[in-house]
């Protein structure tokens, strides 16, 4: 789940915004009429479409994320949904690569080391743990 790329893959990729208006943000307007929730849940709608008409309670999600400390927000709309549909998940690449990490805030992307203060990422998947059954 990198959807939207553009906004998901911010900054990876060297890419610069002619103006701080064109950064993507989330929730926002970029490219799309409204990229908040209701649009993901858009995006996902196949995939729901095919559980809910082939009565299939089991669907995995590889890899949902984007890159950067500050992009909570995607974060939890994404795993909620996935949560909502009954969806297993998991959070790809910790400590793999900083861009992905959820233990690494700063911009551009380099392998720096991780902050002492929890990024908003990480507190959403923290969270998310926490409601784990033991």
């Amino acid at each position: 789940m990198y959807w939207p790329y553009e906004y998901t893959h911010q900054g990876t990729d060297g890419r610069t915004w002619a103006a701080p208006e064109d950064k993507p943000v989330y929730p926002g307007t970029f490219k799309y009429p409204a990229l908040q929730q209701e649009a993901l849940a858009k995006h996902l709608a196949p995939v729901r479409d095919f559980q809910l008409a082939y009565e299939r309670a089991f669907s995995w999600v590889n890899s949902a994320s984007c890159a950067g400390a500050r992009r909570g927000a995607i974060s939890r709309d994404e795993t909620s949904l996935f949560e909502e549909y009954g969806w297993d998940w998991a959070y790809q690449c910790v400590r793999e690569e900083s861009a992905w990490s959820l233990e690494n805030a700063n911009l551009p992307y380099q392998q720096e080391a991780p902050t002492l203060t929890p990024t908003d990422r990480l507190q959403v998947i923290q969270g998310w743990f926490g409601k784990n059954a033991h």
